[in-house]
């Protein structure tokens, strides 16, 4: 049986990556339209994340998520951090891809289009590395100064509204990015398996790991990172985890900001790979005597 002939104007509902089923918007399309054509129609639309962000900046991805349903892959659509191929069942769409061939016949309340925005906004111009510098001294001083106000507090005890004074003390806030992994990613990776061993014995085996990973938990990470970048003159990185399916890293980013993104298991290991490879460490070393010769 020939495939079903799409209307002369058909409708394609599309969502940006992370945003709620309240935002999906629909764009129609024609038989000679491409990939290319839909991203500028779609740059049109007034979203104000567009505002610094060029249509051919867009990433849109085929998809096929049904709304009618309960389905794992509607659940994941708000999560920034989700990634399109793998949990979405994303394909890429080139820009030269014609729309019909790619969409002949659109099923009706389904998303078709995710679109991803780039991971920093183009045309923005990056700080320069003495100012972010700046930033960090200042974020520094400003934590010392809390910390001589008030009393000492474990952070394993640290709460959201311990955090919370943190974050308004210094001015510090939170973005959430797509981590990049380079090119040799690690697959397969098996899951750590806990055991029974008491808990007296496991803490002295298996030092700040944890084997249930809860909300109060980030706040402790990210105040663990905070105390670490005090005490060192490296970047530093802080990983939590329950070394099965929770893998969240947090680093300090441009001026007053703490990065944080979660990702899968295989992609945690190789990102850790890869900061832990010889070229790293490396450079770590040439930076220290370049340090130690000023």
């Amino acid at each position: 049986m020939p495939p079903k002939m799409v209307p002369k104007k058909a409708i394609l509902y599309c969502l940006i990556h992370g945003d709620s089923e309240d935002s999906i918007f629909g764009i129609k399309y024609d038989k000679d339209m491409t990939v290319n054509d839909l991203r500028k129609v779609i740059w049109k639309e007034e979203v104000e994340a567009f505002e610094h962000v060029k249509a051919k900046d867009l990433i849109l991805y085929k998809v096929n998520i049904d709304l009618n349903t309960q389905n794992t892959q509607r659940t994941a659509l708000t999560n920034p951090n989700t990634d399109i191929v793998n949990d979405s069942g994303g394909q890429v769409l080139r820009p030269m891809d014609n729309i019909e061939k790619k969409f002949p016949a659109p099923a009706n309340e389904h998303i078709h289009v995710i679109v991803k925005l780039p991971a920093s906004p183009a045309g923005t111009k990056r700080k320069a590395d003495e100012e972010m510098a700046d930033d960090i001294r200042e974020i520094k001083k400003d934590v010392k100064d809390l910390v001589k106000e008030r009393s000492a507090v474990n952070i394993s005890s640290v709460n959201r509204e311990d955090w919370q004074r943190i974050l308004d003390y210094t001015g510090l806030n939170i973005d959430t990015i797509e981590p990049d992994v380079g090119s040799n990613p690690v697959k397969n990776v098996p899951a750590f398996k806990w055991n029974d061993v008491l808990e007296r014995a496991q803490k002295d085996r298996y030092i700040h790991l944890r084997d249930t990973v809860d909300r109060v938990n980030v706040y402790q990470a990210m105040t663990e990172l905070v105390a670490a970048d005090l005490k060192s003159r490296y970047p530093v990185l802080a990983v939590l985890t329950d070394l099965q399916t929770h893998w969240q890293f947090f680093f300090f980013g441009e001026g007053k900001s703490v990065i944080s993104f979660t990702t899968t298991r295989d992609r945690a290991v190789a990102l850790l790979r890869n900061e832990l490879s010889p070229n790293n460490r490396a450079n770590t070393g040439e930076a220290e005597q370049e340090e130690k010769s000023l």
